[in-house]
């Protein structure tokens, strides 16, 4: 996915936000703003249900300006698929939502 002339993988950035111990899933979407581009919502799994802007302002500490969240949501938990793993589609269906 490109976002502001970067290249950029999910799963790397997610990484990242592991080491700061952030439990977190992207979505990426299409930036209807900017052609090409993309937007990032991130989901982090918080039981706490700490609000979004706490977890932007550590979001923002660990990550670079062209990685950070456009937007973030707070789960309890992440949905989970039949193998027990976060369910992509339906963070996907709640991104657009």
């Amino acid at each position: 996915m490109h976002r502001s002339g970067y290249t950029l993988h999910p799963e790397l950035i997610e990484r990242k936000a592991a080491l700061a111990e952030i439990s977190t899933r992207i979505v990426p979407l299409p930036d209807e703003r900017r052609a090409g581009d993309t937007q990032l919502v991130f989901f982090v799994e918080d039981d706490e249900l700490r609000d979004a802007k706490h977890w932007r302002e550590r979001l923002c500490q660990v990550l670079p300006v062209y990685e950070q969240p456009n937007r973030v949501e707070v789960l309890e938990s992440f949905p989970l698929n039949r193998n027990g793993k976060p369910d992509k589609r339906r963070l996907e269906q709640i991104a657009q939502g």
